[in-house]
């Protein structure tokens, strides 16, 4: 390499935002930049605790180069910030150090992780599952119980790795980003579920908590903590916690693993068997959702406002809709609602200029050529109904108008005052 690694701790072609929380030498920094024909400066992305990096991966410089590579939906290659030149094979393997600056390196449009990925908010187009939300009994029975803590299937829950709000038509524009289309998949598909004790779920949906798959990519499973000595190619899926605190890592299992095979889930050795592949969560999604969660903990303010950014664009087009709205949204209910308020306000005027006329035809159009509708009629016929007369309903308009305008009027009294007492 051109560069030693105690002499990329000044990157001067780097944002200049970046540069100003570099300071603290404790920990990892990961950039990322494209070299293609559009190269631009490196933009920050991770920023970690020296001290937590050997936590998830004995190999951490593989474990940046996948982090970056599902965060930034393309491959690439990582070398120091400063240096020229991407790291061989065997300097992939090296350790990382406290103050290390990386920069992951593309060439080709990126397509960013979604910032909201396990959140519950959604695309107003997007469609739900035509399946009801249930629990699946046939993972409980499979499992036996939690593979990660062991614990009976009775205190367990089955966790969508993409929520199930996010519906069938966001999975379908997700999984086509990542180059694997499957328009056949369900939100409520077995393999977007994972079997949990109940206390991990809340983790999990808290984005304390994630599953990494090995091998994958980049990492064998004998590269991550834990499974030192297992075949590199074995399948495993490992549970990590990123709390700060050890003793909280411990009681959310970090660390354990399973190989989510029958049986998997109980203490009962002899009822371990077989792999049914579609009880599998999708590779996948557990590539996203780990990378999200690692993004959510440790990403930098820069790149969070960015992946913000990109977000509505391009996984939402219909407009996001927030915790406790409905598909419509704010805009939408309220230009419903003005629709409404003036439609009654219309009747309300016709019934009175019908009663004084004594014309009741309710075919007879008004003096502006407004043709009387059915629901003309049937709004006449409910107030007859309730004995209201029209000139009451055009009394009471007049009151509510005087009221508001004498509210609005004391209003602007009282901020008078305030200015006029407020010290200058």
């Amino acid at each position: 390499m051109d560069v030693a690694p105690g002499a990329q701790n000044n990157a001067p072609q780097a944002s200049s935002s970046s540069l100003d929380n570099v300071s603290d030498d404790t920990r990892v920094w990961l950039w990322y930049m494209s070299v293609g024909g559009n190269a631009d400066p490196p933009k920050s992305l991770l920023h970690i605790p020296h001290k937590r990096m050997e936590l998830y991966s004995l190999k951490p410089r593989k474990w940046l180069l996948y982090l970056a590579s599902v965060i930034l939906g393309i491959d690439g290659t990582l070398r120091f910030l400063n240096g020229d030149e991407d790291f061989t094979e065997g300097e992939m393997d090296e350790d990382v150090g406290p103050g290390d600056r990386y920069v992951f390196c593309f060439d080709g449009e990126a397509r960013f992780l979604d910032y909201l990925l396990r959140g519950t908010r959604h695309d107003r187009s997007s469609s739900t599952s035509t399946r009801s939300r249930v629990v699946p009994n046939e993972l409980k029975e499979y499992y036996g119980g939690c593979p990660f803590s062991l614990v009976p299937a009775e205190l367990c829950d089955v966790s969508h790795l993409i929520p199930f709000t996010k519906g069938d038509d966001y999975l379908h524009r997700l999984l086509a980003t990542r180059g694997e289309p499957d328009d056949a998949m369900s939100i409520d598909d077995y393999q977007n579920q994972i079997v949990m004790y109940k206390g991990l779920h809340g983790a999990f949906d808290i984005k304390r908590i994630a599953f990494l798959k090995t091998p994958n990519k980049f990492l064998k499973t004998n590269d991550v903590p834990g499974g030192e000595n297992a075949l590199p190619n074995i399948y495993r899926v490992t549970l990590h916690s990123f709390m700060e605190d050890e003793g909280v890592r411990d009681t959310l299992h970090h660390n354990a693993h399973s190989s989510l095979t029958r049986g998997s889930g109980s203490r009962n050795l002899h009822a371990r068997g077989d792999t049914v592949g579609e009880y599998l969560p999708r590779d996948i999604l557990l590539d996203l959702t780990y990378a999200s969660t690692v993004f959510f903990n440790f990403g930098t303010p820069e790149a969070n406002e960015m992946l913000k950014k990109n977000a509505e664009r391009d996984y939402y087009p219909g407009g996001i809709v927030k915790r406790g709205e409905d598909r419509e949204g704010k805009a939408e209910k309220e230009q419903r609602k003005r629709k409404y308020e003036g439609e009654n306000q219309g009747r309300s005027e016709r019934v009175v200029r019908r009663s004084r006329s004594g014309n009741n035809d309710g075919d007879h159009a008004d003096g502006n050529g407004r043709q009387f509708d059915f629901w003309d009629g049937f709004y006449a016929m409910q107030l007859m109904i309730h004995g209201i007369r029209p000139e009451d309903i055009e009394a009471e308009e007049e009151r509510r108008r005087r009221e508001t305008e004498e509210l609005n009027a004391q209003r602007i009294a009282r901020w008078r005052k305030t200015v006029d007492e407020s010290p200058i």
